[in-house]
Order: structure tokens, then C-alpha cells, then sequence
């Protein structure tokens, strides 16, 4: 019986991407100040369009959809998204000067921040990542550069350093099968769900459980070529009570995501799923993750590219062609990606209050075409729970795969 082994990506385990993502933190948090500085002060603290900061100024902005079933009204959020906006302002100039230097006593400063501290400018017309050093994400871990340098090129039996790299991998997808270029019998990899459930009721307006909960559900897929592309959000069920559930039932169940197995290049091969729960019709929060997973993947390969030289920019181009498999690099490039991307929403909720539910990316190796051919996850010991927690509510969903 084949045991439910998809890895949900929540958390950096490997100690050299926790390095990367407590880098990647510091460039979160310059960036929420920077958006908060420009809804203060929009003059002195200009934002260009396609930043981080721009991005997350457009959902500081934005106010919820109301629920008319718990008696919201359009202007009760607008008065709520105030309300927090000027929370997220009061925050900000207990930490910062109105000219945008962190204070002397403000909580992470120097000791946080180091030289950023006073290398990077809020005030700048520069973005914030054009003013982080050049290696600033992966400088801190030359392992991590060493490693992925490796998974860039053939494996060298004579090298110890290129065997660690693959082992690497290895570990951090669970796929355990040797390189195989052929292909398999069956042509599709489907991510399907079972059922939604409501365990607790969001809180709405004045935080109470009266009325329907509006949710949706979307997100987006990534192939193993390191292809994204966006899940549209669909009503999934008016949930009006604890422990209302919304069945999709066998044998065809929900089909959240599927996946060509017919692309030519070399296995094992990782496959992610994200899911994005919301209320009332998204909220906006599909476009919100799909430029975000964009933003940073962008900015985390620049950086590799220019510390690995040009070979490995080549295989992180190639790896965003549909058709051509992308090398492991590209694999483990996209794991650190939904990390950091868990890291941008605990920054919004920290900074305005943003309860959202936090999305959820959970990736699949396969081992060979023959364990492709074998694959079926659809036994009932083989549905595999995702947790959302937000809004004072909690939901769960059970998926699994299966490939046809």
C-alpha cells in the first residue's frame, strides 16, 4: 500500500533555505514599512509599480467584499479597513522618524536589520531590493550556492560535493528514483479533493458566527519545468454552520490541478499544488499570490544566477519554457519560493491585521515513469488533511493524486 508522502510547504526544515529565508524576512519587513510609509506620506515615500512594496500597498488598500448574510454593510468594512490602516500607521511611527529612519530604540533595529538598518532608504526612489547587496538573500549560506551550483550540472560520481548535492535533493523532495528519460504509460497527474469542511465559523463584523461563511477556493499549480500557472477561484459552498461539509464524491471527486507526464526529460520530477482559501469571492487574493510567487521567484533567481554564473541562469530561463523539464535547481529554487511566500503573508498579518488564511503549497515527487504508471492515491487511508486557519475560523480540506 503506497503511504501519502506529498510534502506540504509551510516551513523551512533545511537549515541552509532557513538561512535564506531569514534574509528574505528582512526584505519582507523593509517592504511592508515602505508600504505603510506610503499610505502615510505617498510624496516622500514613493513606490514603483511591479515592487514587493507596490504589491503590498495595493492589499493594505484594499477593504473586504461585504457579507450581507451577517449584516455587513460596504460602509462598515471601509470603516474596519480604516481602522486598521491607521493601526498599521500608528505602529510605523513608533518605529520610524517622519523622514523614515528606524529610531534608535525601535524593536529590530541594528540587531535585526544590521547594516540595512541604514543601507536602505525609505525614502529612496529606489526600490527596496535594488538597494539590498547584490548576494543579500544567499550570501549568508554558501552551502545553499554550493549545492545548487552542483544540482546545475551532470552528477560526478568523482566529486563528493555533487553526490551531497543530489542527496540533497533527495531529502528535500523525498524522491528516491534514479535519472530515467522515458516516459510513462498513463499521461496526466490529477490533484483531486474529496470534501471541504467548516470546523469553526469565520468571525465576521463585530466578530461574530451569525450568518454564512462565502467560500472559495483557487490558487495555483507549478510543473516540474517550473511552469506557474494560476487556478481560478470557484464558489465552493455557503458554509452557515459548524461542521457543515461540502462532499465531492468518487469516483470522480473535484479535480483541483493536473499535470502532463508526457514532457521529454529526466526523472524524478516534483510537482506543486497551491491552495488558496477565501471568502467571498477571493477577495482579490488569487492575483495577490500569483504576482507574489512571480516577484520573488524573479528576485531569488537573479541572485543565483549572478553567484552561479551564466550556466546556471540558462537552466532558471529554461526552467520557465513549457516543455523543457527544468533541473533540480529549478526544483529547489521553487521549494525556497512558497517558503518565503509563507513569510510575506505572516508579515501582513503582523503589520495591518490581514487575518487571511494562509495559503498552502504541497508538493509531490515521483520517482520514476514505472512509479508514475503505479500511482493511484485515492484509498480512503490516502486522503491527506490541509488546515486553514484565519478569521477566526478553521477549515479543512482532504486531497490526495492519482495518475490516468
Amino acid at each position: 500500500m503506497p503511504k501519502q508522502n506529498s510534502v506540504i510547504l509551510n516551513e523551512a526544515m533545511d537549515p541552509d533555505i532557513a538561512a535564506v529565508v531569514h534574509q528574505a524576512e528582512k526584505y519582507i519587513g523593509l517592504a511592508v514599512d515602505k508600504a505603510v510609509a506610503n499610505s502615510i506620506d505617498p510624496k516622500r515615500f514613493p513606490i514603483k509599480k511591479g515592487t514587493l512594496e507596490h504589491l503590498l500597498l495595493q492589499r493594505l488598500k484594499r477593504a473586504p467584499a461585504a457579507n450581507p448574510t451577517r449584516g455587513e454593510t460596504r460602509a462598515d468594512l471601509l470603516k474596519e479597513s480604516r481602522r486598521r490602516m491607521a493601526n498599521a500607521q500608528r505602529h510605523w511611527k513608533e518605529r520610524y522618524t517622519a523622514t523614515g529612519q528606524l529610531r534608535k530604540n525601535a524593536p529590530r533595529t541594528s540587531s535585526y536589520y544590521g547594516a540595512l538598518a541604514t543601507a536602505v532608504r525609505l525614502d529612496s526612489n529606489k526600490p527596496i531590493a535594488d538597494q539590498l547587496p547584490p548576494d543579500h538573500f544567499f550570501g549568508g549560506s554558501k552551502r545553499l550556492l554550493q549545492r545548487m551550483d552542483c544540482l546545475a550540472k551532470p552528477v560526478n560520481d568523482a566529486l563528493p560535493v555533487s553526490k551531497d548535492a543530489y542527496q540533497w535533493l533527495k531529502d528535500l523532495t523525498g524522491a528516491s528514483g534514479q535519472p530515467s528519460s522515458s516516459l510513462p504509460t498513463k499521461t496526466k497527474l490529477e490533484c483531486v479533493i474529496k470534501e471541504v469542511n467548516c470546523i469553526d465559523e469565520t468571525d465576521g463584523f463585530m466578530w461574530t458566527e451569525a450568518g454564512a461563511d462565502e467560500i472559495y477556493l483557487g490558487g495555483m499549480k507549478v510543473d516540474p519545468c517550473a511552469v506557474v500557472s494560476k487556478i481560478p477561484g470557484s464558489h465552493v459552498k455557503d458554509f452557515d454552520k459548524d461542521g457543515d461539509t461540502k462532499s465531492y464524491p468518487p469516483p470522480t471527486y473535484k479535480v483541483f490541478a493536473d499535470f502532463s507526464l508526457q514532457d521529454a526529460g529526466e526523472w524524478p520530477r516534483a510537482f506543486f499544488a497551491t491552495y488558496v482559501l477565501a471568502e467571498k469571492d477571493m477577495g482579490g487574493l488569487g492575483e495577490f499570490l500569483s504576482e507574489l510567487v512571480d516577484l520573488v521567484r524573479v528576485r531569488l533567481a537573479a541572485e543565483l544566477a549572478a553567484s552561479l554564473g551564466p550556466e546556471a541562469a540558462a537552466i532558471l530561463l529554461a526552467a520557465a519554457v513549457p516543455g523543457v523539464v527544468a533541473a533540480a535547481i529549478a526544483i529547489a529554487l521553487m521549494v525556497i519560493v512558497f517558503i518565503v511566500v509563507i513569510a510575506v503573508f505572516e508579515a501582513i498579518k503582523r503589520a495591518w491585521e490581514d487575518d487571511l488564511f494562509e495559503p498552502l503549497t504541497v508538493m509531490l515527487p515521483i520517482d520514476s515513469p514505472a512509479a508514475a504508471d503505479n500511482f493511484d492515491w485515492v484509498s480512503e487511508d490516502l486522503w491527506g488533511p490541509l488546515n486553514f486557519l484565519g478569521h477566526g475560523g478553521h477549515y479543512q480540506l482532504f486531497y490526495s493524486w492519482r495518475c490516468v
